[in-house]
């Protein structure tokens, strides 16, 4: 069974090291704790997590972002990559269907090397997001963004105004479900200059689903919005 705050201490210290404001009140910890007990409450959710687990440790220790898995210790979560989230090795753990989206092989091989050695039941696909989202004949209680990376930023906003798109036409949030969206307060567009931004990636999805049948339940570092 998950222990969730097991990983609260790593949860809380990494998003506060990436965030451009807050407290811990905005943390990951705090946004999946929502999320994990709404989906708890299903018999059996659908969970899809688009940007998968990539990394065997975080950039503070050697072998981030190797394929190599001998820097993968499944037994030292401390070394995970909290910074990233660790979304599908802590969801995994709940009874959950869930499918874990990447476009890059080696991320996904990485991915699976992780959620197998923890016992954790995965569909992992390589595939671009758009064009995974146009395609599954499934709707879903949880729906994770993290595709693209924090800079450069264009692109990354870009991909997932593209992503909400689609799970709006597509209707492939369930009544009532959630999306999650990571690093929505991440400081590092700021760094690279552009002070205007004040939703990371979401610069342009989180207003447009905002408009179009959701509502925001939590704005920390994470959103987490609900199909009303």
């Amino acid at each position: 069974m998950l222990q969730l705050e097991q990983y609260k201490p790593l949860l809380d210290q990494n998003t506060m090291d990436a965030m451009y404001h807050g407290d811990l009140s905005q943390s990951r910890y705090q946004s999946f704790k929502i999320c994990l007990e709404k989906i708890s409450k299903l018999p059996k959710p659908k969970v899809l997590e688009l940007g998968t687990c990539r990394s065997y440790v975080s950039g503070a220790f050697e072998g981030c972002n190797s394929d190599d898995p001998k820097y993968w210790n499944p037994n030292d979560f401390s070394k995970w990559d909290w910074g990233a989230g660790c979304f599908c090795l802590v969801f995994g753990q709940v009874n959950c269907d869930l499918t874990t989206v990447d476009i890059c092989d080696a991320h996904i091989k990485r991915c699976k090397t992780m959620t197998d050695s923890l016992k954790i039941k995965c569909r992992h696909v390589i595939s671009d997001s758009l064009k995974f989202l146009r395609e599954t004949p499934d709707k879903y209680d949880l729906i994770y963004l993290d595709t693209g990376d924090m800079t450069p930023i264009i692109p990354s906003i870009e991909l997932q105004f593209g992503e909400a798109e689609i799970i709006k036409s597509r209707d492939l949030v369930k009544s009532g479900g959630l999306i999650l969206i990571d690093d929505v307060k991440n400081k590092t567009p700021r760094e690279y200059g552009d002070i205007t931004n004040t939703l990371g990636k979401s610069q342009r999805s989180v207003p447009f689903l905002l408009n179009n049948g959701f509502k925001c339940i939590f704005d920390g570092y994470q959103y987490i919005l609900q199909k009303l």
